[in-house]
């Protein structure tokens, strides 16, 4: 198992954060996938951006990485809080 780090940043012309880390951790865990093979998530809320850690069931380091970057686009792009958000 790989922990993943994801940092999501507000695009311009994004309104201030409005979003806890609980929010966020449900919104994930709703998009989640079978073949993400995500175990755990944590996240936190600051003024300024989102951080989640993922914890995933992966080959390697580079794999976990890359799965957790397309869970946290598919996020952006599917849940309406997250949207005019990027990882960073």
């Amino acid at each position: 198992m790989y922990l993943a780090i994801v940092t999501l940043v507000p695009g311009s012309g994004t309104d201030d954060i409005d979003i806890n880390a609980q929010m966020l951790v449900d919104l994930l865990w709703a998009g989640a996938l079978t073949t993400d093979r995500i175990e755990h998530i944590s996240a936190a809320a600051f003024p300024d951006r989102i951080e989640f850690g993922i914890f995933l069931h992966a080959g390697d380091q580079l794999h976990a990485d890359r799965l957790a970057r397309s869970i946290s686009d598919r996020a952006c792009r599917t849940a309406p809080l997250l949207r005019g958000f990027r990882p960073s």
